[in-house]
């Protein structure tokens, strides 16, 4: 059964130890995104109850930049934790000396457990079927082949430990190819005149027109102190979207520009009616979603929001969150 992913800010702009905003997954959630902000010198842990908040356990997460899995965050990052059958979540500042914090979490369905995707594999004798790998040198690009008993790992009726004399009854074929490399080719990496292990070009990861990316994102839009529009947004691979709003913002309204290039000139939107891409009014820890104009966004790769006054306090910082 499929749940549409859950959200939640859990601190916005935390100041001393506190538990912070309690976030129930009702037990039907796989997994939990967590994006940690502000922290200067603190720590965060993460803790969960399935007995209405009496209760609360450590639950171990991984960061998702470093692959390192812990119960806690001292710095700021990304993290994802395994929340299957879990009612209740919490990110409580547990120690606090200085730092504005904030912890924004979505909760959202998963088939694979994410400590198994970025899990290492076990330790072991690392065996394929009867063949052993072992890398001889930490970190180098070779593997050494076990030893195998011999009459112990039969390919049909060819012991490959003893190979017979003999054709074996094949077909009489060319030339054997050649394993001396040209007398005008000094690279080692040729066997005869064949290149081996030459690294793939670098692109983009895709497959066909398929990228290899997730179906929900979120991407920051700053709009500098003294300022009133934020840094680009890539729309491209996005369908929806939903803005967050920060905990600080001076009084102004709030519209959406675009361009057809990054780093374009930034255009007004207009549908095919002429109409404008309405000024949305909007208010500090809010989430809004672009539904009732959605359709005037379709197409356009890259955006800004633009404010109607200029944000002389500081500078903002709005979540876009995008999904697929």
């Amino acid at each position: 059964m499929w749940f549409e992913p859950k959200e939640k800010t859990l601190h916005s702009g935390s100041g001393s130890a506190i538990n912070g905003q309690i976030f129930d997954v009702s037990g039907k959630y796989g997994a939990l995104r967590l994006q940690v902000t502000g922290i200067t010198s603190a720590t965060i842990t993460f803790e969960q109850s399935n007995d209405g908040g009496t209760t609360w356990d450590g639950i171990a997460g991984i960061n998702t930049e470093t692959g390192v899995k812990a119960t806690t965050a001292t710095a700021n990052g990304t993290f994802l934790l395994p929340v299957t059958g879990v009612k209740k979540f919490r990110a409580r500042v547990s120690t606090y000396v200085t730092g504005t914090i904030y912890v924004y979490a979505i909760a959202v369905p998963a088939i694979v457990a994410p400590m198994e995707v970025y899990s290492s594999l076990l330790a072991g004798t690392a065996l394929v079927g009867k063949v052993g790998i072992d890398q001889a040198t930490a970190n180098a690009n070779e593997v050494v082949v076990k030893s195998i008993t011999a009459g112990d790992a039969n390919i049909g009726n060819v012991d490959i430990v003893t190979l017979p004399a003999g054709n074996l009854g094949q077909r009489a074929m060319a030339a054997s190819l050649s394993t001396v490399p040209a007398s005008d080719i000094t690279d080692a990496t040729y066997i005869g005149d064949i290149k081996f292990g030459e690294a793939l070009p670098t692109g983009t990861n895709a497959i066909g027109g398929v990228t290899l990316t997730g179906s929900y994102l979120v991407q920051d839009a700053v709009i500098a102190q003294n300022g009133t529009d934020s840094t680009e947004v890539d729309l491209q691979k996005w369908k929806y979207i939903s803005i967050l709003m920060p905990a600080g913002w001076d009084a102004a309204t709030l519209t959406i520009k675009g361009s057809a290039v990054a780093a374009g000139t930034k255009c007004t939107i207009k549908n095919d009616a002429g109409q404008t891409f309405p000024a949305m009014t909007v208010a500090v820890d809010t989430i809004y979603s672009i539904d009732a104009n959605a359709l005037m966004l379709a197409g356009v790769h890259f955006i800004a929001l633009v404010a109607s006054a200029a944000q002389t306090t500081a500078a903002r910082t709005i979540k876009v969150m995008c999904k697929a």
